[in-house]
């Protein structure tokens, strides 16, 4: 279960998730090129497999770790 943060808009992300893609993604997901709001956003990565270290080390980045939630499924 994920509680996401209230009034935030949020997005999904799925597909084949690999770290460099989902790097790109956030880096351009969450550019201030998008407005202030985006920074507002919540993003929920679904995936079937477990997140790698390298996974959880870019989500814990404090850019993300409050924004940027994966669930296995």
């Amino acid at each position: 279960t994920v509680a996401l943060p209230a009034a935030t808009r949020h997005a999904l992300l799925c597909g084949n998730i690999e770290v460099e893609s989902v790097r790109q993604f956030l880096q351009e997901f969450f550019n201030s090129d998008h407005g202030a709001n985006i920074f507002k956003a919540t993003l929920v990565i679904l995936h079937h497999e477990e997140p790698t270290m390298e996974m959880k080390s870019l989500l814990r980045s404090p850019a993300y770790a409050n924004r940027v939630f994966y669930v296995k499924g």
